[in-house]
């Protein structure tokens, strides 16, 4: 009985450039994993944060309805005590239900959401300020730059394994046997046979075939490098589109914030002065729809801004700091 074995002397890097393909492979395969992680955990906190957005659309909706609702009692008081006429009345009652046709709606959009997310909480307020880098640094986070990048380094070595193949290549071969079927002599050193050969090999007449894997292989990685500049493009759009898109309604949700308070103190003063026969009916019309539009605008645009930081760190790949940590 024998065993054979044989070992390839890596003369010319054809080995070692296969393994650097192969280590390659694996890391691009690790950064697509990686992107399906980022992609996952930024459509659960977009999910998130449109839950708490319109939950709190609906609490503001409310809280306006039992403010509409009061007014149209203190409307019919006046009404009946002769200090109106019967339009205030009808118009608090429609302003009232205009109000309450928003609620089913924003109702229904909670509890669909509510079946994949927990219960009721305030919209994520994101900080004041984000740090994203230098730009290069900022695209080298994200998983699809490093696969496209580690795919073209794949390519690249392969290029070294298919010039590899023209040159010679060096081969030990041996076999180690037993001669002896015998229990007692089975492994002494007489009953064993060893033999040990080199050879070289070299391929002949066949360079044209090589040479055409070569051009082949350099097409490749020619394709892998356009991807790869591609991929950076679009990485470079989506980071700058995302944060212009953070910043915009950063500006957008401070202004709307203003126009809220503006709002509610407008309409805390038309109900007074309302009351106390100051100013008609239609002032607090307006003052009430103002305030429901604004705060509803503002809670709405709290959600789109919490998005988009969202959306930035998705675009700057995600995860960056806990991989670095590790």
């Amino acid at each position: 009985m024998s065993f054979d074995a044989s070992w390839e002397i890596d003369l010319f890097g054809g080995l070692r450039r296969g393994l650097e393909a192969a280590k390659a492979d694996l890391a691009a395969s690790a950064a697509n994993l990686a992107g399906v992680r980022v992609s996952v955990a930024a459509e659960v906190a977009d999910a998130y944060v449109t839950l708490r957005a319109q939950q709190r659309r609906l609490a503001l909706a409310e809280e306006n309805a039992r403010a509409q609702a009061e007014t149209l009692a203190l409307t019919r008081w006046r009404s009946d005590a002769g200090l109106t006429t019967e339009l205030d009345v009808e118009q608090a009652r429609a302003n009232l239900a205009q109000t309450r046709a928003a609620i089913p709606q924003l109702r229904t959009a909670v509890a669909l959401n509510e079946t994949r997310l927990a219960a009721a909480g305030p919209v994520p307020a994101p900080p004041d300020r984000i740090a994203v880098g230098v730009p290069a640094a900022a695209l080298a986070r994200r998983p699809d730059v490093r696969a496209a990048e580690r795919l073209l380094a794949a390519e690249t070595a392969r290029i070294g394994v298919a010039k590899a193949s023209a040159l010679p290549r060096l081969t030990l071969t041996g076999s180690v046997g037993v001669e002896s079927l015998a229990t007692g002599d089975l492994f002494t050193s007489a009953a064993k046979a060893t033999s040990m050969a080199a050879g070289v090999s070299q391929v002949l007449l066949d360079f044209g075939r090589v040479k055409a894997q070569i051009d082949a292989q350099k097409a490749v990685r020619d394709r892998a490098l356009a991807e790869l500049e591609g991929t950076l493009l679009g990485a470079l759009k989506e980071v700058e589109d995302a944060l212009v898109s953070f910043a915009q309604e950063e500006a957008r949700r401070d202004a709307l914030a203003e126009a809220a308070e503006a709002a509610q103190h407008a309409a805390a003063l038309s109900r007074d002065q309302y009351a106390a026969g100051l100013v008609d009916f239609e002032a607090v019309l307006a003052a009430e729809r103002a305030l429901f539009t604004s705060q509803d605008q503002l809670a709405a645009s709290e959600g789109e801004f919490a998005a988009n930081l969202v959306r930035v760190y998705k675009a700057l790949g995600g995860g960056w700091q806990s991989e670095e940590a590790q």
